[in-house]
């Protein structure tokens, strides 16, 4: 068995993505700033200003190290529209923090670093596992031997999860997300079938008490084994680790 994805990102908007977050991992007073401003920073237009305002205590202030340097990697990150979507710019954010956070905890607890893929799924010989879900990965998986870790990230995972009123009037998941789901639990358990522990997650940069109703509505459904990593778990780690 195989986990396939890439190891990482490579252009220079994705190199200032991982510099932004390793500032924030190593100074984690300035955690708060960076989730507001990553869930705030809604279009192009507004997101110099919403750094400006956001980081301007910070920097005022003199006590936070890497205040200046953050928010000038923030303003250089999100300063054009040319190659990442918005979109994708927050939640790539996401991923490093999540990857980040993994690699911490490992050191932390004197683990062996995981290896880390993106946009992964699992091939078993020359065969995709899960061949029904073909089209289909997960943002992050981090790999031990005989364990993994699957992530699947979003800047504000309630969109994500948000329900929607079906043809028959009832209220629904977005058909694209169940599918996702689906493809993450099964894939679980065909890892499981091969004794490999595959823990599944939802990360994000919302509050986990924010999201109680959302991952019961995942209970409801049959997803009772997906996790959530929010920014309450995040912060605890990075001051753990880092306080």
């Amino acid at each position: 068995m195989e986990i396939i994805g890439r190891n990482c990102r490579t252009d220079t908007l994705s190199a200032k993505g991982k510099a932004i977050v390793r500032i924030v991992g190593e100074n984690p007073g300035l955690f708060g700033a960076f989730v507001d401003i990553v869930m705030n920073c809604k279009s192009i237009a507004v997101c110099r200003s919403v750094i400006d305002e956001t980081m301007r205590p910070y920097v005022d202030q003199g006590g936070y190290r890497g205040a200046k340097k953050l928010t000038k990697e923030l303003r250089e990150y999100f300063a054009t529209s040319s190659g990442m979507s918005l979109e994708d710019r927050r939640s790539y954010l996401v991923e490093e923090t999540m990857v980040f956070v993994a690699l911490e905890r490992a050191q932390c607890k004197s683990e062996q670093n995981p290896s880390v893929c993106r946009e992964a799924y699992a091939v078993a010989g020359c065969s995709r596992m899960c061949p029904e879900h073909n089209d289909k990965n997960i943002d992050v998986i981090c790999v031990w031997p005989r364990r993994g870790l699957g992530i699947e990230c979003k800047a504000r995972l309630s969109n994500w999860l948000s329900l929607r009123r079906g043809d028959c009037g009832s209220y629904q998941m977005k058909p694209e997300v169940v599918q996702k789901l689906r493809f993450m639990v099964d894939l679980a358990e065909a890892l499981r079938e091969k004794n490999i522990v595959f823990t599944l997650k939802l990360g994000t940069l919302e509050s986990e008490n924010s999201l109680t109703g959302h991952m019961g509505a995942l209970d409801g459904m049959g997803f009772q084994n997906m996790g959530l990593i929010g920014k309450e778990s995040l912060k605890d780690v990075l001051l753990n680790v880092k306080g």
